[in-house]
């Protein structure tokens, strides 16, 4: 009776034991991407701290017009995760333009490679943004 009990006990104890690992993977192995936050990646360059609402001024200053423009006037979007290590993920077209002004936008956004990451939680997290690319003569 008493190596029953003694079972019994080393198998609970396993099984709780087990548990608690596969949450602790779930959590440290998250890779669930948000929209919403509660504090939104933010664009560290050598001259600037640049916040989500100050993207614009990053983008103006280094946007390049192409060579030979087409006629083309308009918004580019453009979507980035931010990882929680502060780089930038799938980098992804949501609506193109025009061939030239389409790569220069890509080029600006390649120009965006620090990030401090989005907070939910208390946590950083992967931040899904949203990046528009106005060109007008």
């Amino acid at each position: 009776m008493k190596s029953i009990i003694i079972f019994l006990a080393i198998s609970l104890l396993t099984v709780c034991h087990l548990t608690l690992n596969a949450q602790n993977k779930t959590t440290k192995n998250d890779t669930t991407i948000y929209t919403t936050v509660d504090k939104f990646p933010v664009l560290i360059t050598e001259e600037k701290i640049y916040k989500v609402d100050e993207l614009n001024e990053f983008i103006e200053q280094n946007k390049v017009f192409p060579v030979d423009p087409d006629d083309c006037i308009g918004r580019i979007i453009i979507s980035i995760i931010v990882e929680k290590d502060g780089t930038v993920k799938n980098k992804e077209f949501v609506r193109k333009l025009c061939k030239g002004f389409d790569e220069n936008s890509m080029k600006v956004i390649d120009l965006m490679k620090k990030w401090k990451p989005g907070i939910k939680n208390g946590k950083k997290v992967r931040t899904k943004l949203i990046i528009n690319v106005n060109w007008r003569w």
